[in-house]
């Protein structure tokens, strides 16, 4: 049920003119009484906790509303009102302020707190998802995907939750195929790099590594500039450019000229003339191919689309 039809315009108009009439009796504003509450506090909506947590403790109003005084009851309206129209909105931080002032003043729900707590949970859902899609972080990405299928609000994420588990599988096969290089034996990669004119099975494979990560084929064709590649650590180094490697950033003649490199030697022979460059040709294969298979669905999606977009104007 959306929060609309809880209550009607006639309602909601009907409450807003008693208010305009009884505030006439004294100048008094909500505003007053909010300004004695702790308004010090920012709120940080943050993916990594748990949106059903708390946001933040406030103070209580000095006092409470007489029932028995119009100015008094016209405020608690306001707060009501207040607490509709940020439901019908997109602001989470209104949202949760306006429950939490209906809250305090202890208001009788009537449907208005339940859509509204039933909102704020939707919006921050969203928002959720929203940032695990931007930070591309697998365990982040789980969980919220996790909330998000156990929550009410499963159809209302849509397409939305669609992308976060395209992203989350995509995610698991890159930390899949990266595995055995992440975790290979140190000496493997220090024996590579020993080589002082390596077989070239093991200097163009570690080429067409490299040139997957972004560095240009030019400066490839020494061994001695895949030595100095290799020997690199922390930020530039091999392990952290894989772990942080998007295979949507490669550009399609890069890829085409990878798998040339690759195609002209089988793993068979990779492995004859070194166990750790067959652990990377095995790497960039995986890429290569997962690469090829992004982009066929990417292309099949847009066909798609154009298709829905002609039979709308047909």
């Amino acid at each position: 049920m959306s929060c609309s039809e809880v209550y009607t315009n006639n309602e909601t108009e009907s409450i807003r003119s008693e208010s305009r009439t009884e505030e006439s009796l004294k100048d008094v504003h909500i505003d007053a009484t909010i300004q004695t509450l702790d308004t010090s506090y920012t709120p940080s909506v943050s993916v990594e906790t748990q949106h059903t947590e708390p946001k933040r403790k406030r103070k209580k109003p000095l006092s409470s509303p007489r029932s028995d005084d119009p100015i008094e009851r016209a405020k608690l309206r306001r707060i009501r009102l207040r607490l509709r129209d940020a439901t019908l909105g997109t602001d989470i931080d209104e949202l949760d302020e306006a429950i939490w002032l209906f809250e305090t003043y202890e208001l009788v729900d009537n449907g208005d707190l339940t859509n509204a707590v039933d909102r704020l949970d939707f919006l921050q859902l969203r928002q959720d998802l929203r940032e695990a899609l931007v930070r591309r972080n697998l365990g982040i990405l789980r969980r919220v995907i996790e909330d998000s299928r156990a929550s009410k609000h499963e159809q209302e994420l849509g397409s939305l939750l669609t992308r976060a588990e395209e992203l989350r599988d995509h995610l698991q096969a890159l930390d899949s195929y990266s595995h055995d290089i992440l975790s290979m034996d140190q000496k493997l990669i220090s024996e590579i790099r020993s080589y002082c004119s390596p077989p070239p099975s093991v200097h163009e494979v570690m080429a067409a590594c490299y040139m997957l990560l972004g560095v240009r084929e030019e400066r490839l064709l020494e061994w001695a500039e895949i030595q100095s590649q290799l020997g690199r650590l922390g930020r530039n180094g091999l392990r952290n450019m894989i772990l942080n490697f998007d295979p949507d950033s490669v550009p399609l003649e890069m890829v085409l000229r990878i798998k040339e490199i690759l195609n002209f030697y089988r793993l068979e022979d990779v492995r004859i003339a070194s166990n750790g460059a067959a652990s990377f040709y095995i790497w960039a294969k995986n890429m290569v191919d997962m690469i090829d298979r992004r982009r066929a669905q990417s292309n099949e999606n847009d066909n798609k689309e154009r298709v829905k977009s002609a039979e709308k104007q047909g």
